[in-house]
């Protein structure tokens, strides 16, 4: 893949004969489009790295600037009057003009970071007595003596003070309390700021252990468990995870207090990388839709926290502030709002690399609106997405479209590292469809010098599992043993075919007829029979290595004709994907291998289509161009079309006019 850097677009290296659907140019209207990743140099460092552990050095003192200096209460913008507009302040409309061209936006945005205030604009005597010292887990990170959570003291503790800040919300003053991950020595400190300032949900932005080092002390029991921290017990209801966070429940009680137990909700975000920023921004845009819809047991602030408690933090409650500002001003004032965040809690958005990434992710949470649309409410936006937009002549859907194409990643040439190696590049059909070296499933070597098999597959997520699919290629002569071992050796029981039988030459067929046997490699395939169920065939294989046998359902799509991008109707996948559902539940849920010629259109499809409804079934909202942009990390070409696109809400559409049982998504 090169990029023409005279028209900006992206431009695909196709051998003769490889697959046309793949070789969409982008429009005029269209040319901007970069990877959502700007580059920025790899001097990104986590918090540890920048500032030291607190106690290695507790006589000196953090330096304080009084020249830039600013009252927190001042410097919170108010904007209830258009005329104020700040002059930092980007119309919403402009973002992606600003934000996806490349050098030009990152010069522009790190001017305006290296503007921002730094270090510790504000009193922190508090934060550097004696007795607080060892509770603050960086040196030159302090709280704030203005902004900080004044804990109240009792029997138990005498001292008042806890690494920690409030934060005003967009139009909300105190909306969040930003305070560093917990340290042993401030663990009841922690619960006991929980109960206090009534919080009822933690947002959680770190893992406990990172690159080798504790980033946070785990400060809940395991689920069903209760445990004691001073006077506060705390009891972990229930766990569950998704593919990109956790949510626990727990119900805490203050052993002195006459008051009920409470519900506190945690909201753990596991995809972050303590050095940089999310891989996509759709994940943090997602995750933070489902911490603000979720019900609320209480009226306090939200907890934020990652280790340090200002990069990750910050970043969090910047996107949640500046989305709100956007969706009610019409613009968002991205430097200003830092600017007044810094005066509340120290480097507040800690790198520029986080402070490039809030503007992308802005993109993704204000303009395109059918992200993370209440399912009830998608019907009626469907047709407005079909609606003609009077500025740009043409359909809404068809802007979206592009600027869905915009803001989805661009894989560098390094991360094509194995697919483009010469013992590699006959295992691909197609030159221009390629695995994302950190997607990959990897394959056990079959010869002694221990290097691993490759093939031309990758790991898709759901909503609920990281590993949901491996969407790959039908597979060549000369991968048929590959795709086998694929199969056994991520234990895989269903396999989705999506390409007409037509499409593939005898030698490339990978199954042997009814009632016989082939091997492949160490692995013996027994053909046990087939049925055709609603047009589709779904076929009975039995999988054996050494004395190990498996039951392996291959299930493959009808009415698709092998020359039209579209399958004939939305019912074609709702029907797939019940007769896959059937096998899942048999099988014990496994992951689920789908492939087609290229290992992207057709499967890309049926993937998106399945991983919308399930999040659908469970969050009651419609995530379309979330899942796309997420699954385009692993497979670029996935969903190449606005016709494919729409085809996706049309299949949601359906699947809701459908099934009764959803009643709640039409009302």
């Amino acid at each position: 893949m090169r990029r023409d850097n005279d028209s900006n677009r992206i431009m695909i290296h196709q051998r003769d004969g490889d697959y046309a659907g793949i070789q969409e140019a982008h429009s005029p209207s269209s040319s901007g489009h970069i990877s959502s990743r700007i580059g920025t140099k790899k001097e990104s460092q986590s918090a540890d790295t920048i500032y030291s552990l607190a106690k290695d050095d507790e006589t000196k003192k953090p330096s304080f600037s009084s020249s830039i200096s600013l009252q927190s209460q001042n410097a919170y913008y108010s904007f209830t009057n258009i005329d104020k507009i700040p002059k930092t302040a980007i119309p919403v409309k402009d973002l992606p003009d600003l934000v996806l061209t490349g050098d030009v936006a990152k010069n522009k945005l790190e001017k305006e970071f290296q503007n921002l205030p730094q270090g510790m604009v504000e009193e922190h005597k508090e934060a550097l007595r004696r007795h607080n010292i060892e509770k603050n887990r960086y040196r030159n990170l302090y709280a704030y003596d203005n902004t900080r959570v004044v804990l109240d003291t009792d029997g138990n503790s005498q001292s008042d003070y806890i690494n920690a800040c409030y934060v005003h919300g967009f139009k909300k003053p105190k909306q969040y309390v930003a305070s560093q991950g917990p340290t042993k020595e401030i663990l009841t400190d922690f619960w006991r700021m929980i109960w206090q300032i009534e919080c009822s949900k933690i947002v959680m932005l770190t893992n406990i252990i990172e690159e080798g080092k504790t980033k946070c002390e785990q400060y809940w029991p395991v689920e069903g468990n209760t445990s004691s921290y001073g006077g506060i017990t705390v009891y972990t209801e229930n766990t569950e995870n998704f593919s990109q966070f956790v949510i626990r429940t727990f119900k805490i009680q203050n052993d002195i207090s006459n008051r009920k137990s409470k519900t506190i909700i945690q909201f753990h975000f596991t995809a972050w990388p303590d050095r940089g920023v999310p891989k996509h921004a759709s994940s943090l845009v997602q995750f933070l839709n489902k911490v603000k819809y979720a019900p609320v047991h209480g009226k306090g602030p939200i907890v934020v926290h990652c280790s340090a408690g200002v990069g990750r933090t910050g970043t969090f409650i910047a996107l949640d502030y500046l989305t709100e500002q956007g969706k009610t001003m019409g613009f968002v004032d991205v430097s200003g709002t830092v600017t007044s965040m810094r005066t509340q809690r120290v480097s507040l958005v800690q790198t520029l690399e986080q402070y490039i990434f809030v503007h992308q992710a802005l993109i993704e949470s204000l303009m395109l609106p059918t992200s993370a649309l209440p399912a009830a409410k998608f019907p009626e936006a469907y047709q407005e997405l079909l609606q003609m937009d009077r500025e740009k002549k043409k359909r809404k859907i068809c802007v979206e479209f592009e600027t869905l194409k915009k803001v989805s990643p661009v894989a560098d040439e390094c991360e094509y590292v194995s697919a483009k190696l010469v013992r590699n590049r006959q295992k691909n059909r197609y030159s221009n469809v390629l695995p994302v070296e950190e997607f990959m499933p990897s394959l056990m070597s079959n010869s002694y010098n221990g290097d691993n098999r490759y093939i031309n597959a990758v790991f898709l997520s759901s909503y609920k599992e990281r590993k949901a699919f491996i969407i790959t290629q039908t597979p060549l002569e000369s991968t048929k043993d590959d795709f086998w071992g694929l199969v056994w050796e991520h234990d895989v029981h269903t396999i989705v075919m999506m390409n007409n039988i037509t499409e593939t030459t005898d030698s490339e067929r990978y199954w042997p007829d009814s009632d016989e046997t082939t091997a492949f490699a160490n692995i013996e395939i027994t053909n046990d029979g087939s049925e055709e169920i609603n047009d589709h065939k779904v076929v009975s294989l039995s999988v054996k290595k050494y004395k190990m046998t498996r039951k392996v359902k291959q299930i493959r799509c009808g009415r698709w004709s092998p020359n039209h991008n579209l399958p004939d109707s939305p019912e074609v996948i709702l029907d797939l994907m019940e007769l896959v559902q059937v096998s899942q539940q048999q099988s014990g849920n496994h992951t689920v291998l789908v492939h087609c010629m290229n290992g992207a259109d057709k499967s890309g499809l049926y993937c998106v289509i399945s991983a919308v409804i399930e999040r659908m079934k469970i969050e009651q909202d419609v995530a379309i161009s979330q899942v796309i942009e997420e699954m385009r990390n692993a497979r670029e070409q996935i969903i190449p079309s606005v016709e494919q696109y729409q085809f996706c809400h049309r299949a949601v559409l359906a699947f809701i006019q459908q099934y009764d049982t959803y009643s709640n998504f039409t009302v």
